[in-house]
């Protein structure tokens, strides 16, 4: 419930599956993005960056900073991506801003 979960082809980079909870965290109903590229839900660099990952050492490299631009605002993740033979899955939790500890 706390990240969004995207599951897409290797080959085609095609949304193949989705968590439900896409609307709440996006803004956007499954529904819409099933069946869809990735490109009509990241920015080519976003898509650049997760095929970097693939082709490197995913523990230095994720999580990768990801945002959606959605109406007027920004929605900031942390894009974690992982893979699976021919699929590749994306979960995308929202950044928390960075907190200091109080220690006064």
């Amino acid at each position: 419930p706390h990240a969004v979960l995207i599951s897409i082809s290797a080959a085609e980079y095609i949304i193949l599956q989705l968590s439900l909870n896409t609307y709440d965290m996006l803004g956007i109903k499954p529904q819409e993005l099933l069946n869809q590229p990735l490109s009509s839900l990241l920015s080519e660099e976003e898509i650049i960056a997760i095929k970097q990952c693939l082709s490197e050492d995913f523990e230095c490299v994720n999580p990768l900073p990801i945002k959606l631009v959605r109406d007027s605002s920004t929605l900031h993740f942390d894009g974690i991506v992982h893979r699976h033979q021919a699929i590749i899955i994306i979960e995308l939790e929202p950044t928390l801003p960075n907190r200091k500890a109080d220690i006064s």
